[in-house]
């Protein structure tokens, strides 16, 4: 998934998206949401077949992935179920590790993530909760004869 949002936005978007994974899992598609996708999925595929500077792009990729036909892509595109989804969102998103990635300004969006959602800023090292403590060395007056 993705998108832009403003900063202030980011914890309500990232939320929504993980609502909408779980939602996968736990329920599938109804019939109108299945059938809005894939509208939007062959309308995108036609698109991409259409304009002249993807064109090559989507047939390289048709190639080189084993795609067949667009009309053979678009028979499969309409043959998906929403049990089919559901299948699959369990088998991708339950129980396993989700990363989401933000990009943007820092300091805003850490303004925004704070105290919504557990986050780390890349290159940043976090602080440590407890003061580190020196190691301290035995003793030892007497050198070895």
């Amino acid at each position: 998934m993705s998108t832009s949002v403003s900063s202030a936005d980011a914890p309500g978007c990232v939320l929504s998206a993980k609502k909408v994974l779980d939602s996968l899992i736990a329920m599938p598609p109804t019939a109108a949401e299945l059938d809005r996708a894939k509208r939007e999925t062959l309308a995108d595929l036609i698109s991409k077949v259409s304009n002249l500077e993807v064109g090559p792009e989507t047939w390289l990729d048709a190639d080189t992935y084993r795609l067949g036909t667009i009309e053979d892509r678009a028979a499969l595109v309409q043959a998906v179920s929403a049990a089919d989804i559901q299948r699959v969102a369990n088998r991708l998103f339950k129980d396993a590790p989700i990363a989401t990635v933000i990009a943007g300004d820092s300091a805003q969006v850490k303004t925004a993530l704070q105290g919504k959602l557990t986050f780390e800023v890349l290159g940043e090292t976090p602080k440590p909760t407890t003061p580190a403590k020196t190691p301290t060395k035995p003793g030892n007056t007497t050198s070895p004869s």
